[in-house]
């Protein structure tokens, strides 16, 4: 699962957050405050079917392609 980001209005997009590396399936990215994203999204070891995961991720990690957070 990777978050996309484009800065020119949906020309080019880039890789800004590689969230996990398992299948996954069906997302949605929300904004859970002004510093935060919030993405769910379904996943699994085998499946991209097994379980729904969510992930808080810091906007400012969106700006620069670098790693997101750990899953916890």
């Amino acid at each position: 699962m990777a978050i996309r980001a484009s800065t020119d209005g949906g020309t080019t997009w880039r890789t800004a957050c590689t969230v996990d590396g398992l299948p996954a399936a069906y997302s949605d990215l929300v904004r859970v405050d002004a510093d935060t994203v919030g993405l769910l999204y379904e996943t699994g070891d085998f499946s991209a079917y097994e379980t729904i995961a969510f992930r808080r991720i810091p906007v400012a990690r969106l700006a620069e392609p670098v790693p997101c957070p750990p899953r916890t």
